[in-house]
């Protein structure tokens, strides 16, 4: 695991956030970023890559 996953995992362990509410979270910011993909292609920079 990278840092950055280190560190996530820590932050969501210190505040008491469940694995079940952090994916809920990553799949509702995947499905809002691929909803502005399809409406006009308003993303951010790290989406753009999903646009080709």
């Amino acid at each position: 695991m990278s840092h950055v996953g280190v560190m996530a995992e820590s932050l969501a362990q210190r505040s008491r956030i469940a694995r079940e509410e952090q994916d809920r979270f990553a799949l509702r910011s995947q499905e809002k970023a691929n909803a502005a993909i399809r409406s006009d292609g308003s993303t951010t920079s790290t989406c753009r890559s999903h646009q080709n």
